[in-house]
């Protein structure tokens, strides 16, 4: 192929491609009469009925799927958002255990002291 792009926006640009520098193309053999270089330039600008009833059946498909996709995002982010808060609580609770331990442990440290500094024991 050559290094323009082949253009099939409008009928004056359509071009037959020389397969013939293309012998061999993963392994197929192509002949002489593989293509027939007048198919391209006599291409009609629209597309059949059958390829748009294929085209249109695809893009319902896709729409079903994205809406099948949006209608769950409310399940997906309650579950989300529950396992984060039921995460938050957690670390919460674990926070508020390992405080008043320290606390209690530097309260302990510091009445033990006290009490050594003023011969109580």
């Amino acid at each position: 192929m050559s290094d323009d792009k082949n253009l099939l926006q409008f009928p004056n640009d359509r071009k037959p491609i020389d397969l013939s520098g293309y012998k061999q193309a993963i392994g197929l053999e192509f002949s002489s009469d593989f293509t027939d270089k007048k198919e391209v330039s006599n291409m009609s600008e629209f597309i059949e009925r059958k390829e748009f009833e294929q085209f249109e059946k695809r893009i319902d498909d896709n729409f079903k799927n994205l809406n099948s996709k949006i209608d769950s995002l409310p399940d997906t982010f309650e579950d989300k958002i529950e396992k984060h808060v039921s995460n938050a609580k957690f670390q919460l609770v674990m926070w508020i255990i390992g405080t008043s331990i320290t606390t209690g442990s530097l309260l302990i440290g510091a009445i033990g002291l006290g009490a050594k500094l003023l011969g109580l024991y």
